[in-house]
């Protein structure tokens, strides 16, 4: 079986993500279809409570993630439950955020729905990994990011949460919003001159964040 393992650490939930080889191309427009062999793994989401504008009471609490390669191409699914599609407005992982407000509700500003799957920019050294808020000076992260109210995703580069900067990418992405529930697909090359690339039976530290627009979750 060929397979590239993608690893979150945690001790409460799922710990890997297993992307699962398929044959080639990938066509993220299939959908599920796509995945129907892929194993599923589920991540229970906190909120960010550890940096300004902290979200004590997060709108989603997990995410599932599945993923699949071929000889050139990786994608990864991500699905969660949302009782609104936030379409609406914009979203941004730089977005400024005020300090946490209990009536925050009171914002008028649309916020659009928004997820985000992040990768060091870089193969890790040993067991050191970047930090997991969008990276930090010495090691640098990719956010493959997606502003749900509209079709193309962006890729950042992070170096801190302070220190976000878009950059040229190949990403592509679909998403589907049906019965509660937002299905979002990135697709990428698996090698890169300058940047991680997707080896087979290598482990690769992954993250996830995901924003409520409802909740007003930003930045």
């Amino acid at each position: 079986m060929r397979m590239i393992v993608l690893m979150l650490n945690s001790l409460w939930a799922a710990s890997l993500v297993i992307a699962t080889g398929v044959e080639g191309p990938i066509d993220i427009g299939k959908g599920d279809s796509l995945f129907i062999n892929a194993e599923p793994a589920l991540f229970p989401v906190v909120g960010q409570i550890i940096e300004p504008g902290r979200c004590f009471y997060p709108g989603v609490n997990a995410i599932e993630v599945k993923a699949v390669y071929d000889t050139a191409e990786i994608a990864v699914m991500l699905t969660w439950n949302d009782m609104k599609a936030d379409r609406s407005g914009g979203n941004s992982p730089d977005m400024e955020v005020p300090v946490f407000d209990p009536e925050a509700e009171k914002i008028t500003d649309s916020i659009s729905d928004a997820v985000a799957v992040q990768f060091p920019s870089q193969k890790p050294d040993g067991f050191i990994k970047p930090y997991f808020l969008f990276g930090d000076k010495k090691k640098s992260v990719d956010l493959w990011y997606l502003d749900l109210s509209k079709k193309a995703a962006d890729l950042y580069i992070g170096k801190g949460s302070k220190s976000l900067m878009k950059a040229e990418s190949d990403l592509t992405v679909t998403s589907n919003y049906e019965h509660g529930q937002w299905k979002v697909i990135f697709k990428r090359s698996r090698k890169m001159e300058d940047g991680l690339s997707f080896e087979e039976d290598e482990f690769v530290p992954i993250a996830l964040s995901v924003w409520d627009g409802f909740h007003k979750e930003r930045g």
